[in-house]
């Protein structure tokens, strides 16, 4: 958190390890928008962990009914760890745990947003009028 202690903090990180509903990674986008939220599991590639809230988050952009990139400030990242965390343990130094970032794999949610389909939009009647003028002259 950052703020000038007197009670006006803000977040700058949010961590989860393990399952989290795609309701709960709603809501933490926007309670906190410009929180950095990593997603963390174990043993599951980056795609499988990131498909369900991706797949959501579009299907609610399509329907209109969800637009988070106006909303968002900060990165929403994705981390898979390994299956065989346990190489990651140190027993000959009081179980210590050490991880550096590229034994990880990370990739960041990218939001659907208007500015993808209204520049294809922008294009596409762009050609509808050239196509318009061809025929005029024909």
């Amino acid at each position: 958190t950052t703020g000038d202690g007197d009670g006006d903090r803000k977040v700058l990180f949010w961590g989860e390890s393990g399952r989290i509903k795609v309701e709960k990674a709603i809501t933490l986008m926007r309670r906190y928008p410009d929180a950095h939220i990593v997603h963390a599991r174990w043993s599951m590639g980056i795609d499988d962990i990131a498909k369900p809230l991706v797949d959501h988050l579009q299907e609610e952009y399509n329907r209109g009914r969800l637009d988070l990139s106006q909303e968002r400030t900060a990165r929403f990242t994705f981390c898979a760890l390994p299956l065989d965390v346990w190489r990651f343990i140190d027993e000959e130094r009081n179980n210590t745990i050490r991880v550096n970032f590229d034994d990880l794999e990370w990739q960041d949610l990218e939001l659907p947003s208007s500015k993808f389909f209204s520049s294809s939009s922008q294009q596409q009647q762009q050609e509808d009028i050239i196509i318009l003028d061809a025929h005029k002259s024909v």
